[in-house]
């Protein structure tokens, strides 16, 4: 578990920085690398609009919903800002993807927190992805939404953490 880590203690240093938001970690795991992001979610939701959606993640982080219904509903969207045209069209623009269709995904509920670990290994195209991303290195800039999707009229609209 990257939240956990004590090589890393970026939870732990978050913790103690005064951070008291529930936090997000995605941790894809590559052996022997691991790139992991940590989000602070937000307390409420900023919007009336933004309700449906502020509800289904707590439902999302919290423990109303199973490790099922969770590999259905996370969606990740890269977008590469700078890059060679062959990772571009590798990773497409703004493509939004379900994680858990055909990447084993875990998750480990803590304190105040939830870790999503997603085995890129275990799934080639995802590899083939990734170790393309990893050879074009410092020439690749790219940033990652994620959504919960939404299913029911009351969940939508969807927000970008």
């Amino acid at each position: 578990r990257a939240a956990a880590c004590g090589a890393a203690k970026t939870v732990q240093r978050l913790r103690r920085s005064g951070e008291g938001r529930m936090l997000l970690v995605l941790n894809f795991r590559l052996v022997p690398l691991h790139l992991v992001v940590v989000w602070a979610l937000p307390p409420s939701a900023a919007s009336p609009e933004a309700a449906g959606a502020r509800e289904l993640l707590g439902r999302f982080v919290g423990s109303d919903m199973d490790a099922a219904e969770r590999n259905h509903r996370l969606k990740v969207i890269p977008r590469i800002l700078k890059g060679p045209w062959p990772i571009r069209k590798l990773v497409g623009e703004n493509s939004a993807a379900i994680l858990g269709r055909g990447i084993p995904v875990s998750y480990f509920p803590g304190d105040n927190e939830l870790e999503v670990s997603v085995s890129i290994a275990a799934s080639s195209a995802a590899q083939r992805v990734s170790k393309a991303l990893l050879r074009a290195g410092a020439a690749v800039e790219i940033e990652l939404g994620l959504v919960i999707e939404g299913k029911t009229e009351s969940e939508l609209p969807e927000q970008i953490l």
